[in-house]
C-alpha cells in the first residue's frame, strides 16, 4: 500500500470519526459516558490528522513510512478503530424518514441516548489503545511502531472479531488484552506521576489552531540555528502579550519535531502549563510539571526503570509522595542518556515566582544534558527573564497573515453551519470584515 492509499484510509476513518462525533454530540440526556466517547474520539481524530498529514508529504519508502503501513493492514489498529465507530453508528445514527435525516431534525424528534451505562465502556478502552499506536506513529519512531504494531497484531485480531459480535459477551477477553501491555503496577507508576494530560490538551490546540498558521517561528534563523544545534544556546524562548498566539505556536512546534525528531533520533516531550490546573494546590504545580514531562518520556519506553518502580512501592509501603528532588534526578538521568526535545508552553504559569524557583532549577540542570529546550511566556516576568537572559528570543506577535487565514477559516465554517450566510456575505463585505479585524487586532 502507497502513501496516498494509507492517506486515503485514514481518511476514510475521519470521516466516520466525524460523523460519531456528530451524532454523540446531537444525543439527548446523555451521560457522562458519553463525555468521555466524545473526548477520546476527539483526541484520536486530532492524531488521525497529524498522522495524515506526515504521510501526504512523507517518502513512501521510509522505513517510519513502511512501518505505518502495517497500521492499515488488515486486522491491524485503523481496522479496529473503525470497526469501533461502525459499531457506535449502528446506535448512534438517527433514523431517515424518506431518506431525508433533515426532516427528522424539523419534526422536533432528538435521539436518546441508545446505551445503557458501561455498555461502551469496552469500545472506549479499544479506542484509547488504538489512540497508543497512532500517537507513536506521529512520534515517527519506526522501530518502536514496528515492534507495537507487531506485539499486538494478534490482540488487533481478536479484538476485531470482538468488536462485530457481542461485547456484552467479550467483555473478559478485552480486559484480558487491555492488561496485556503493560503490567497493572506500571499503569500505576505512570498514573503518579502527575494528573496534567499534554497529549489530550494538545490534540485539543492542534485541531483549533487555523491551517499553515505560526510557521513564520520555524522559519527564522534563530529557530532553525536552535533546531540543527548550531546555535549559541540549547535553549530558545518566544515572549508576547496574552493572546499573540503563543500556544498556538507552541503547538507548531511540537507537530513539527514529530515529524522530524526520528530523523535526528531525538525523542519530545512536552507540556502546556495553566494556572488554573494549580489553583487547589499551587505549590504543587513544578512537581507536576515535572512528572507529566517524566511520564510522557517513560510512556514511550516499551518497559518502566526498575529503579521508578522501586520508587513506587516504597511511597505505597510508607505513604510518602515523589520528592521534587528525585523527580529532578530522574529527569536529569533519562535526558543525559537520551537526546531529547522538551517544550513548555506558558512558562509563567508554572507556579508563583516563589514556587517556580524550584522548576527553573530543573531546567537549568537540563540544560547540561542532551536536551534542547523551547518555552513560551508572558513579557514582565523578573525570575523568568532573569533565568533566560542571554538566551535567544523569538518575540512572538499575531502576523497579518495568521490572521487572515484564521478568519477566512472561520467564516468558511460558519458558512458551512448556515447556508443562509452565503446570501448575506458578498466579497466586498467579507473583506471589510477582515480587513478591520486585522487592523484592529493590535497583535493579538
Amino acid at each position: 500500500m502507497d502513501g496516498l492509499s494509507v492517506a486515503a484510509s485514514i481518511m476514510a476513518v475521519l470521516d466516520l470519526t466525524a460523523k460519531v462525533i456528530k451524532y454523540a454530540k446531537e444525543a439527548k440526556d446523555a451521560s457522562a459516558e458519553r463525555d468521555r466517547l466524545l473526548k477520546d474520539v476527539i483526541n484520536i481524530k486530532g492524531s488521525l490528522h497529524s498522522l495524515q498529514s506526515h504521510v501526504e508529504i512523507s517518502d513512501p519508502n521510509e522505513p517510519w513510512m513502511r512501518a505505518v503501513q502495517d497500521l492499515t493492514k488488515p486486522g491491524g489498529p485503523l481496522e479496529v478503530y473503525k470497526a469501533a465507530l461502525e459499531h457506535l453508528l449502528e446506535k448512534l445514527s438517527p433514523p431517515h424518514i424518506d431518506g431525508k435525516r433533515t426532516l427528522v431534525k424539523r419534526l422536533g424528534s432528538s435521539l436518546l441516548w441508545p446505551f445503557q451505562a458501561g455498555e461502551v465502556s469496552e469500545i472506549l478502552a479499544t479506542i484509547e489503545r488504538q489512540q497508543k499506536l497512532f500517537d507513536l506513529a506521529i512520534s515517527l519512531d519506526s522501530m518502536a511502531l514496528t515492534r507495537a504494531i507487531h506485539a499486538d497484531a494478534q490482540d488487533s485480531k481478536r479484538i476485531h472479531r470482538v468488536m462485530t459480535s457481542d461485547l456484552q459477551q467479550a467483555r473478559s477477553e478485552i480486559h484480558q488484552i487491555l492488561e496485556e501491555s503493560r503490567t497493572e503496577t506500571e499503569i500505576k507508576v505512570l498514573e503518579s506521576l502527575s494528573t496534567m494530560r499534554p497529549r489530550e490538551q494538545h490534540a485539543d490546540i492542534s485541531l483549533r489552531r487555523a491551517p499553515n498558521t505560526c510557521e513564520w517561528v520555524r522559519e527564522t534563523r534563530t529557530f532553525m540555528d536552535w533546531l540543527l544545534g548550531f546555535g549559541s544556546s540549547n535553549v530558545i524562548w518566544c515572549s508576547g502579550i496574552p493572546g499573540s498566539g503563543k500556544t498556538f505556536v507552541t503547538s507548531m512546534v511540537i507537530d513539527h519535531l514529530g515529524s522530524i525528531a526520528n530523523e535526528q533520533d531525538m525523542v519530545t516531550a512536552y507540556v502546556y502549563c495553566d494556572y488554573k490546573a494549580h489553583q487547589k494546590q499551587p505549590d504543587q504545580a513544578p512537581l507536576s510539571i515535572a512528572g507529566a514531562l517524566l511520564r510522557h518520556f517513560m510512556s514511550i519506553e516499551k518497559r518502566l526503570p526498575s529503579r521508578l518502580v522501586d520508587l513506587y512501592h516504597q511511597n505505597m509501603r510508607d505513604g510518602s509522595a515523589l520528592q521534587m528532588s528525585t523527580l529532578e534526578d530522574l529527569l536529569v538521568d533519562y535526558c543525559r542518556s537520551r537526546s531529547t526535545y522538551i517544550v513548555i508552553d506558558a512558562l509563567d504559569e508554572s507556579g508563583l515566582p516563589d514556587v517556580r524557583r524550584t522548576f527553573l532549577r530543573l531546567l537549568k540542570r537540563l540544560e547540561s544534558t542532551k536536551s534542547r529546550l523551547f518555552f513560551t511566556t508572558r513579557p514582565g516576568q523578573k525570575d523568568i527573564e532573569k533565568y533566560l537572559k542571554g538566551r535567544p528570543c523569538i518575540p512572538i506577535k499575531a502576523t497579518a497573515s495568521d490572521i487572515i487565514r484564521f478568519l477566512n477559516g472561520r467564516i468558511d465554517e460558519r458558512m458551512k453551519e448556515e447556508e443562509e450566510l452565503k446570501d448575506l456575505l458578498s466579497e466586498e463585505l467579507r473583506e471589510d470584515i477582515i480587513s478591520t479585524l486585522v487592523q484592529r487586532s493590535c497583535g493579538m
